[in-house]
């Protein structure tokens, strides 16, 4: 869970903590800016981290369909019996990769989670069942 999945890390047995790092840096820098026009690239890094840490739907109105456009996120539709109560609530923001979830919360090993293992865990099963 801590080291994600992207088959680079595991088929050169790289340290996944410098590769995602990495990997944060590059998707920032190139696919970002080729995908929309942001100003500032260090507050939307840091929108990023905060997506990860299950920010609350209206706090990412800034820029929802970025980390989506990208293949970093998805959106996991409110399920409720009601009809109703399903078109009101929120859908979750969840990570495609477990590892860069982590990543991108400081969990760098087991037991340093600081309350997000739920998160990160939901988000891990969620993306395995969508593919």
């Amino acid at each position: 869970m801590f080291s994600g999945g992207y088959p680079r890390i595991f088929d050169h047995e790289l340290d996944p903590s410098r590769w995602l790092r990495s990997y944060v840096a590059t998707y920032v820098e190139r696919n970002v800016r080729t995908v929309a026009n942001v100003g500032d690239l260090t507050l939307f890094q840091r929108f990023v981290e905060l997506c990860a840490g299950r920010i609350s739907q209206p706090t990412a109105k800034a820029w929802p369909s970025i980390p989506e456009t990208t293949f970093i996120t998805f959106r996991l539709p409110a399920f409720h019996a009601r009809v109703r109560k399903r078109l009101v609530k929120m859908p979750k923001l969840y990570f495609h990769d477990s590892g860069l979830a982590c990543w991108l919360l400081g969990i760098r090993e087991p037991g340093a989670e600081r309350g997000q293992a739920g998160a990160v865990a939901a988000g891990a099963g969620s993306g395995f069942c969508r593919k």
